[in-house]
């Protein structure tokens, strides 16, 4: 995700076989409530300052993955085996090499990652030129077949509506995340975003400007005004029966009218292509909110593909949205 951990020293297991150590015979983590009493254990908030992690992704990760593996004592505090400060540094280190979340679980505690799970490459730490954060870049240097279309503003703003429509109308959509270049932009938007904010359990919007996070429905994650992103027009959802990214870029010009605008666009419409571009929103947002970001990440997945009746409808949307464009 670019964040890395910090170790702060916490003392661990790691013996001669490195990971192995703190393992079972079978290779498996051993269940919290058959470790010694004896053993040392580490409350949630040591864990959390040792690997860099906050106490609420710790939480969400034992609670979606079943790890990391905590007892309880008496009053219901967490309790950790230093062991599983090995686990979770582990973790997080096949997570920066482009392992996803399940399967990187199941590789350290022993599990057998389901078939057919999804492992994008993860994006590269902060401050690497590989791409800087840019959601065009990274989608189109990990899906080389996505025809790029230049387009104007006009016709960006018509399928924009219209795949915001589509996804307040389609049933079980998770997130939903913008990214409007600069602030003004989505104070024009905010109304509508707010109604699908009612809708959807996760919505994400992103403007440069100021660096600030809200924590009110949408979500806003204000990004400095020379990232990437200040040229990106981005919108992407993932649902039940849905998963879009519509992602593009500004062209460099000498106009200076807005409705003369052009943009280079790609549409994503395969739930695996969709995923890289959440992998790379969740990237750009982690130096500000990284528990927005493995949200981002986790709630992409699995995707379904686009269902033919709501490809139809957009179809239609977007004529629609077209016609009052140029009324």
């Amino acid at each position: 995700m670019g964040f890395e951990p910090r170790n702060q020293g916490l003392g661990t297991t790691r013996g001669a076989k490195g990971l192995d150590a703190s393992r079972g015979e079978n290779g498996a983590v051993p269940a919290a409530r058959d470790l010694p009493a004896r053993e040392r254990r580490l409350s949630i908030a040591e864990l959390a300052r040792a690997s860099g992690l906050p106490t609420a992704t710790i939480r969400t990760w034992e609670r979606r993955y079943g790890f990391p593996r905590a007892f309880r004592d008496g009053s219901g505090r967490r309790g950790y085996p230093p062991s599983v400060l090995d686990q979770l540094l582990a973790v997080l280190s096949l997570r920066r090499e482009g392992v996803s979340m399940e399967a990187a679980v199941a590789r350290v505690t022993g599990r057998v990652p389901e078939r057919g799970e999804h492992t994008p490459v993860a994006p590269p730490s902060i401050g690497e030129e590989a791409w800087g954060s840019s959601i065009f870049a990274h989608l189109r240097s990990r899906v080389p077949r996505l025809d790029v279309r230049v387009h104007s503003k006009a016709a960006l703003l018509a399928l924009s509506h219209a795949l915001e429509d589509e996804t307040a109308a389609a049933p079980g959509v998770r997130v939903v995340v913008g990214s409007f270049q600069r602030l003004w932009f989505y104070r024009r938007a905010r109304e509508r975003w707010r109604a699908l904010a009612s809708q959807v359990p996760l919505c994400l919007a992103i403007h440069c400007g100021p660096q600030v996070v809200g924590d009110e429905a949408p979500r806003e994650v204000c990004l400095p005004a020379d990232h990437p992103l200040a040229r990106e027009w981005v919108l992407a959802a993932v649902g039940q029966n849905i998963a879009f990214a519509l992602v593009a870029r500004e062209r460099l010009s000498s106009e200076t009218s807005d409705r003369a605008r052009q943009f280079e666009a790609l549409i994503a419409l395969d739930p695996d292509d969709v995923r890289f571009a959440f992998d790379a929103a969740a990237h750009a947002v982690a130096p500000l909110a990284p528990d927005l970001a493995e949200q981002l990440v986790d709630a992409a997945r699995p995707a379904a593909p686009l269902a033919p009746a709501l490809a139809a409808s957009l179809i239609h949307r977007t004529l629609e949205w077209s016609a009052k464009e140029w009324q």
